[in-house]
């Protein structure tokens, strides 16, 4: 891969995987499996109609609010994302998932010190946290702030611990943390099973494409673009991957 296409590959990772997330029991409701599926492998108009619904009925909701921010930052409306999580704060200043997808969002504005500031409260509370999806973050984390030795040894965690993996959660960090590792012929296993699941996602069928830029597949790659413009026309990594390939 040339300089120019793993700039554009690290910006995806930020971007996408950033947002992803186990709700911590603190901020658990009845909603968190439908919003959490719908945002990795669902229709995302359909799930923020549903954050919006949830909201109108409790305009505090963690959960609604969280899932909210994450998918206004795909499509690059990070000033929205940070009121959302802004929210969040104001009633708990500790929500280690708020100050994650803060983080990034702030970051997209050119607000670096105060994004910095976030990724270290968000690794000073996760520190005890071991799971796969937070370990992705974590990772996330880590690059932001160049610790690459940190983030590599999350991202191998991660492969360790889904080695086994069936359900997609588990197989999308596994496929993020295959490309952080260089591992493209087995994310592009990966993912490709992700799509046998999830034809319609998003970020599957984003991955894929990167995953086809970087083995040097480009036609196929922008096929698979165009498929996932489709879903979000204005899928913000997903224009960057375009471009890539």
């Amino acid at each position: 891969m040339n300089p120019s296409f793993l700039t554009g590959t690290k910006w995806l990772f930020v971007v996408t995987l950033t947002f992803t997330f186990v709700l911590s029991c603190a901020e658990q409701s009845t909603e968190p499996d439908t919003l959490e599926q719908g945002i990795h492998f669902g229709n995302w108009v359909k799930t923020e109609r549903l954050c919006n619904q949830i909201l109108q009925k409790d305009p505090d909701n963690p959960t609604a609010l969280i899932s909210r921010a994450r998918l206004r930052t795909f499509v690059g409306k990070n000033s929205d994302a940070i009121a959302d999580c802004d929210h969040v704060l104001s009633a708990n200043p500790q929500s280690p998932l708020a100050l994650s997808v803060r983080s990034t969002a702030l970051l997209e504005v050119g607000k670096t010190e105060a994004a910095e500031a976030d990724m270290y409260s968000y690794l000073a509370l996760t520190k005890l946290a071991h799971d796969p999806a937070t370990r992705i973050r974590r990772a996330t984390a880590f690059y932001n702030l160049k610790d690459y030795v940190s983030e590599d040894k999350e991202c191998q965690e991660i492969l360790n611990q889904t080695n086994s993996a069936t359900a997609s959660e588990d197989l999308l960090n596994r496929g993020v943390a295959q490309i952080e590792q260089k591992q493209i012929q087995e994310a592009l296993k990966t993912f490709t099973k992700l799509k046998l699941l999830h034809p319609s996602a998003p970020i599957v069928v984003t991955y894929l494409a990167f995953c086809h830029t970087a083995m040097g597949a480009a036609d196929l790659a922008l096929e698979e673009c165009a498929e996932s413009a489709k879903f979000v026309p204005d899928y913000a990594a997903n224009e960057v991957t375009w471009a890539s390939a």
